[in-house]
């Protein structure tokens, strides 16, 4: 986690110009990595257009178990009534010039026009250059909140009663019912993973002095019924820190077509493109 942060700032030192009114709108702290939480931001609804933003939070634990603000940083998402979708995806904040700017990709899938386009804002290369690949993605309906529940059920049986794992992880799934998030009713449901001691041997946290012990993490996730995406995701790890990613802001309705296109000023690069 720490390197990706690194990675971020140091290439975050400039931030085109054409790119600054797509990114306006965000609000973001140093280091503002996403953490953890990748799964709420890269989920697409379905369903009738709409647009949001969302606000992502992380913290981390250092070596000597200190707990440290990992920033904030936001997330939007767009899709319009002919199936085109907008997912604006951070990957840090940067502090150069003194400002905090936002650091991450634009994705844009394009069913009508059968292309996937892609550009960076807040990074020195590739700087004012838009990539369109020619053939769209194509996006499976993402489970309910139904079968994600019955999903993780299955996963924690398996996880503890696999004879052969080298390490038992212990998984309890409850149902939290329903609330309302932002106008949409979402329903709810709780992980708490019991880690046995030795768990982070093979990474980069082995030598936490939470390594040797049991610990803990406990997530807590509210999905929307009828868009089938992540509105709220809590992540709570003894051992790695907490992140969390909060849908703020819901608009039903079509986005702003301009969404969808690159800035004006970009240039466009690609097979097949034509300009």
């Amino acid at each position: 986690m720490v390197s990706k942060i690194v990675l971020a700032l140091a290439l975050a030192v400039s931030f085109p110009i054409g790119a600054l009114a797509q990114a306006a709108q965000f609000y973001c702290t140093p280091p503002g990595f996403p953490g953890g939480v990748s799964l709420g931001t890269s989920r697409i609804g379905i369903g009738t257009p709409y647009t949001l933003t969302a606000v992502i939070k992380s913290g981390m634990v250092s070596a000597n178990g200190a707990k440290t603000d990992g920033g904030v940083t936001t997330s939007s998402q767009a899709r319009d009534s002919q199936g085109r979708t907008r997912l604006d995806d951070p990957v840090g904040c940067s502090q150069a010039g003194g400002q905090p700017r936002w650091v991450g990709s634009v994705l844009v899938n394009d069913p009508v026009a059968n292309t996937f386009t892609s550009w960076r804002v807040g990074y020195i290369l590739p700087a004012l250059v838009a990539y369109v690949k020619i053939g769209s993605i194509k996006q499976d309906d993402p489970s309910t909140a139904q079968q994600e529940l019955n999903r993780m059920r299955i996963v924690s049986q398996a996880s503890d009663q696999d004879p052969e794992a080298e390490i038992h992880i212990h998984r309890k799934v409850e149902d939290l019912g329903k609330r309302t998030i932002v106008g949409l009713e979402a329903s709810g449901m709780r992980i708490t993973t019991t880690f046995p001691a030795g768990a982070l041997n093979n990474s980069s946290a082995a030598g936490l002095q939470i390594n040797q012990r049991p610990y803990t993490e406990v997530e807590e996730r509210w999905t929307s019924d009828e868009y089938r995406m992540i509105l709220l995701d809590i992540i709570n790890n003894e051992a790695l820190g907490t992140s969390s990613y909060e849908v703020t802001n819901f608009t039903r309705g079509d986005p702003d077509p301009s969404l969808f296109q690159p800035p004006p000023n970009f240039e466009i690069k690609g097979s097949n493109v034509t300009q």
